[in-house]
C-alpha cells in the first residue's frame, strides 16, 4: 500500500522544475509530460527512457522516471533503480532525504523476501549497464573525432608541376638566340622570341638548360613564370666572359 505522504505534490513539482534549460526544451520531455497528464503512462515512460539514452547523467529525469514507475506503473524495482541514480548523480540535493525515503519504500515493495537478493543484483546490473553505456558513447565520440582528423590528414596533395620543361627530341631546332648590348657589362640583354623557354635560353648562354637560377634571380622570376614575346631579360655573364 502506498503512503500518500511520501509523494507530496508540491515537493515533486519543486524537484522536477529544477531541470536545466536543455531538459526543459527537449521535445521528448515535453511529450512525456503530456502523455503523463493524458494518463498514457507507458508512452511517457518510453519518452523518458529515450531521453536518458542521450543524456544518461541527467539526475532530474531519473527522478521523473522513478516517480512514474512508483506512482503509475507499479514497478518498484525500476523506481528503486532510478531513485538510486538520482541520489548518485545529485548527492547534495536538498531533497536527498525525501528521495532516500521513497527509495526505501520502493525496496520494501520489491518482490518477496526470498527474491530480494536477486532484485538487488538486478539493480547493480542495471547500474553497471548504464555506466558502460555512457562509457561506450564517449568512446564512440572519440573514435568519430579521430576518424575525422585522419580523413583530413589523408586528403590527396596536388603534386607541383615540374620546374623545367624540355622540348621533345623530335621537335624542330629552335631559332638562334639573339642578344643586344647591355648598359651593364655584367649582363647580356636578351629579348624573348617565339618558342623561347627558360631552359632554352640557359642552354644558349650557359651550355645547360638546367642553369636557370641566375636568370630567375636577375629578373625576379620563378620556374613557373611565363615568358612573353618581346620581353626583355638580363642574363648574368659567367666568370671571365667579356
Amino acid at each position: 500500500m502506498k503512503i500518500p505522504v511520501l509523494f507530496p505534490l508540491v515537493l515533486i513539482l519543486a524537484i522536477l522544475c529544477g531541470c536545466g534549460e536543455r531538459s526543459a526544451d527537449d521535445p521528448r520531455l515535453r511529450l512525456a509530460e503530456k502523455c503523463r497528464q493524458d494518463g498514457d503512462f507507458p508512452a511517457a515512460e518510453r519518452q523518458l527512457r529515450r531521453y536518458l539514452q542521450s543524456y544518461p547523467e541527467t539526475a532530474e529525469v531519473h527522478l521523473k522516471l522513478a516517480s512514474l514507475y512508483d506512482e503509475s506503473l507499479n514497478d518498484p524495482l525500476g523506481a528503486a533503480y532510478h531513485y538510486r541514480e538520482y541520489l548518485r548523480l545529485n548527492p547534495g540535493s536538498p531533497q536527498s532525504e525525501a528521495v532516500q525515503t521513497w527509495l526505501d519504500a520502493a525496496r520494501n515493495r520489491c518482490p518477496a523476501k526470498d527474491s530480494r537478493q536477486n532484485a538487488a543484483e538486478q539493480l547493480k546490473q542495471l547500474e553497471q549497464l548504464a555506466r558502460e553505456n555512457a562509457s561506450l558513447r564517449q568512446l564512440a565520440l572519440r573514435l568519430q573525432q579521430e576518424l575525422t582528423r585522419t580523413k583530413r590528414q589523408n586528403l590527396p596533395v596536388q603534386e607541383p608541376r615540374p620546374a623545367v620543361r624540355t622540348a621533345p627530341q623530335s621537335a624542330a631546332p629552335p631559332a638562334p638566340v639573339q642578344t643586344t648590348a647591355s648598359a651593364d657589362p655584367r649582363f647580356h640583354e636578351y629579348e624573348v622570341r617565339r618558342g623561347d623557354t627558360l631552359g632554352r635560353i640557359a642552354r644558349h648562354f650557359y651550355g645547360s638548360s638546367y642553369k636557370i637560377d641566375p636568370i630567375l634571380k636577375a629578373n625576379g622570376l620563378t620556374a613557373r613564370s611565363i615568358l612573353h614575346i618581346g620581353q626583355k631579360l638580363i642574363i648574368p655573364k659567367q666568370g671571365g666572359e667579356k
